[in-house]
């Protein structure tokens, strides 16, 4: 076979599990849109429409429509990251180039984090305001503590896989740097 028809047969074998992804944002979407009959609508909003004097005849199934679609776009970007790293990590190649990625962008993240912290621990360089909490804690360029611990902590694992990865396969040096990257993302999580 060639590498074209291969590639085609493995498109179309990853369909089946886009589908209920789907299924679900377009049902989503439905529940947010004015095109259900009042009759439809809960109980409460009955007295909101009598005090605007309003007949409404369509309404959407959402309790609040506004945060709805918020939520949708959320789901929608999220399903369309995974679908990214999904097509990223198609071969062995691509996927340990992700895995390596995350962890020098999290040791990165972390030399970062640290220097701003021993520097200057009430400002956040990136956005140049000044912290208005987390002041004992170390963030990095993340306004939470724990959006920034949850990122180490996937650098961490990549940093750890990547190690032991090395010396399965008997490479010291590469042992070496991801045990010192793994080092310093420790140190930024305590």
């Amino acid at each position: 076979l060639s590498s074209s028809s291969a590639a085609s047969d493995v498109y179309k074998r990853q369909h089946w599990f886009s589908l209920p992804f789907l299924i679900i944002i377009g049902w989503s979407a439905l529940q947010l849109l004015p095109i259900w009959p009042a009759s439809f609508a809960p109980d409460f909003w009955q007295p909101m429409h009598q005090f605007f004097n309003e007949n409404v005849n369509f309404v959407p199934l959402s309790l609040n429509p506004i945060m709805g679609w918020f939520g949708w776009l959320s789901m929608l970007i999220y399903g369309a990251m995974f679908w990214l790293i999904y097509q990223q990590a198609q071969s062995s190649k691509q996927a340990w180039f992700l895995v390596k990625s995350i962890a020098v962008i999290g040791v990165g993240y972390a030399i970062f984090g640290l220097l701003q912290h021993v520097t200057q621990p009430n400002l956040l360089f990136i956005v140049a305001f000044e912290k208005f909490d987390y002041f004992h804690a170390l963030t990095s360029t993340f306004v939470s503590k724990n959006a920034y611990a949850t990122y180490a902590g996937i650098g961490l694992l990549c940093n750890a896989t990547l190690m032991f990865r090395c010396f399965v396969l008997q490479r010291n040096r590469g042992v070496i740097l991801w045990a010192i990257g793994s080092l310093i993302l420790i140190v930024a999580l305590l």
